[in-house]
């Protein structure tokens, strides 16, 4: 329950973190590609959180597409530091590509819980 659990928590308790990085995140507890009632309330939560999230294009397990939706709906609510980095040769192993990057926690250690 990793990607889905960092949605899921921030969504529901923002207040506990500085920055949540959702990883090949699913949005529902339904099963990977089942999408939660409380989208909108966990956007509006996590609309003064920073969130990167990443997600494999060709991922069949959980598709990239819950993330793209969550960081769209995240900037609907008025959230400006949401973003998204999708790997477009990768499937649910882009974790591995996340995990191994410099840039991941360059961006995770520099956020601070205001």
């Amino acid at each position: 329950m990793g990607g889905y659990g960092s949605w899921l928590w921030g969504g529901n308790s923002p207040e506990h973190f500085a920055a949540i990085a959702p990883i090949v995140g699913g949005i529902g507890a339904g099963g990977p590609k089942a999408v939660t009632k409380d989208l909108d309330k966990w956007a509006k939560n996590l609309a003064k959180v920073p969130v990167y999230a990443f997600a494999g294009a060709k991922d069949k397990v959980v598709p990239a597409e819950r993330s793209e939706r969550m960081v769209s709906a995240i900037r609907k609510a008025g959230g400006k530091l949401a973003r998204i980095k999708i790997y477009p040769n990768e499937g649910h192993g882009a974790k591995r590509l996340v995990i191994s990057s410099a840039e991941y926690y360059e961006w995770m250690f520099s956020q601070k819980r205001k």
